[in-house]
C-alpha cells in the first residue's frame, strides 16, 4: 500500500548515532540525493529539511552519514477518489483531479467573470487542495473570443507526474503550471492560412506526443508546442494536406510525424515515420519544404554518413539502399523519382 510521508522538521537536529541502523532505515551517501526505496518512489533529502516524499515505509531513524534526523512523521495513504464537495458553477467536463498532487482543477463561471449581456462566462481557472478542500488559486482567463465561449480542461493530454494542466480555448491554449500559474500560448502556422469565416482558427482537437502538444485549428491547419520550453514548433515541411513535424526526443534525436486528420478536422493519430528517433538536421531550406520528396541531411557524426528520405504524399519513409543513402542529395532524389514515379 503506497503511503505519503510528511516529514515535519521544526528543528533539524543532527547527532552522532553509533547504533547500527535498522532494516527500515534509509541511508544515503550525502545530502541532496534522491534515495531509492526499492519501489518506484524515491525519498528526496534536502540540505536543510526533508520535504514531501513518497515511500511505502518511512520511519524515524533514517540516517544521513550515520547521523539521525530527529523528526515527527505522519503517514497518510493517497485516497482513491476526490472526497471534497465544493460548490460552484462549472460544466461537468471542466473538473480534473490530479491525484498524485492532491489538487483539483476547475474552469468555472463566477460573479467576477459574468457578462452583463451574455451571462455566465466559464473562464475562471480554479485550483483547490483536496487535502483540506480549500482554494489555493483562482484567475480569470482572457475572454475566449466571446464571453459565452467556455474554456475546457484538456484532460486527455495529462500524464502522470505532470505538474501542469492544459486548457483549451477557442483560438489559443493555456498551460497552467501549479507553481507558476497559467501561460497563454497562441498557435503558429506554416505560411499564412486564409480566414474563411468566424469559425476559422477554432481549435478542434489536441493530442500529445511526449513533451510535444499538437493540435488542429479549423481552416488554419495543424500546430504544435514544446511543453517544456512553451515554444511553438512549426512544421518542417508541407505537401498538400500533409504537414510534417520533427519532434525532439530530448536526447538529440528527432521523430518525424504527420498528424492524421479525420473528416471532422480532428487529429486522431500522430503517424510516426521512423521506427525510432533519428539524428538529422531538422532545418529544411524553404525551396524544398513544399516538395513531395524530402531528403534529410545526414547526421555529420554518423559513420558512414547517411541520409533519410520521406514521401510526403503517402506520408511514409522511403527506404534507401545502402549504396544510395550515402550519396549526394541530387543523386538520391534522382533514384527516388525513377523508383517511385516510374
Amino acid at each position: 500500500m503506497k503511503k505519503i510521508a510528511y516529514i515535519l522538521i521544526w528543528t533539524v537536529c543532527f547527532f552522532a548515532c553509533e547504533s547500527t541502523p535498522s532494516d527500515t532505515a534509509t541511508q544515503v551517501e550525502e545530502l541532496g540525493t534522491e534515495v531509492s526505496t526499492g519501489h518506484p518512489e524515491k525519498i528526496v533529502i534536502d540540505r536543510d529539511s526533508v520535504k514531501l516524499v513518497m515511500a511505502d515505509d518511512v520511519r524515524k531513524g533514517a540516517t544521513i552519514n550515520n547521523e539521525e534526523i530527529s523528526s515527527q512523521i505522519v503517514t497518510e495513504k493517497l485516497p482513491e477518489k476526490n472526497n471534497c464537495k465544493i460548490q460552484g458553477n462549472f460544466l461537468a467536463e471542466n473538473e480534473f483531479w490530479m491525484r498524485e498532487k492532491q489538487l483539483l482543477f476547475r474552469i468555472a463561471a463566477t460573479g467576477k467573470t459574468k457578462d452583463e449581456k451574455l451571462g455566465d462566462s466559464h473562464r475562471a481557472l480554479q485550483m483547490y487542495s483536496t487535502r483540506d478542500c480549500k482554494q489555493v488559486f483562482e484567475k480569470a482567463l482572457d475572454v475566449n473570443r466571446s464571453p459565452d465561449f467556455p474554456y475546457y480542461l484538456a484532460k486527455d493530454v495529462y500524464r502522470k507526474g505532470d505538474d501542469f494542466v492544459v486548457i483549451q480555448g477557442f483560438e489559443k491554449i493555456y498551460i497552467h503550471n501549479i507553481n507558476d500559474g497559467p501561460m497563454s500560448l497562441e498557435p503558429k502556422f506554416k505560411g499564412n492560412p486564409d480566414l474563411v469565416d468566424a469559425q476559422s482558427g477554432m481549435i478542434k482537437s489536441l493530442m500529445r506526443s511526449g513533451d510535444c502538444l499538437l493540435g488542429m485549428a479549423q481552416d488554419m491547419g495543424t500546430f504544435a508546442f514544446n511543453l517544456k520550453t512553451k515554444k511553438a514548433i512549426l512544421p518542417g515541411a508541407k505537401y498538400k494536406q500533409n504537414e510534417l513535424y520533427f519532434l525532439p526526443d530530448g536526447q538529440g534525436s528527432f521523430q518525424a510525424v504527420i498528424p492524421q486528420i479525420n473528416e471532422d478536422g480532428v487529429v486522431y493519430e500522430l503517424k510516426k515515420l521512423f521506427a525510432t528517433p533519428e539524428k538529422f538536421n531538422p532545418v529544411l531550406a524553404p525551396n524544398v519544404a513544399n516538395n513531395r520528396f524530402i531528403v534529410l541531411n545526414a547526421d555529420p557524426e554518423s559513420t558512414p554518413p547517411r541520409h533519410l528520405a520521406i514521401d510526403m504524399e503517402t506520408g511514409t519513409e522511403i527506404k534507401l539502399p545502402k549504396e544510395i543513402t550515402t550519396q549526394k542529395v541530387a543523386v538520391i532524389l534522382s533514384w527516388i523519382k525513377k523508383k517511385i514515379t516510374k
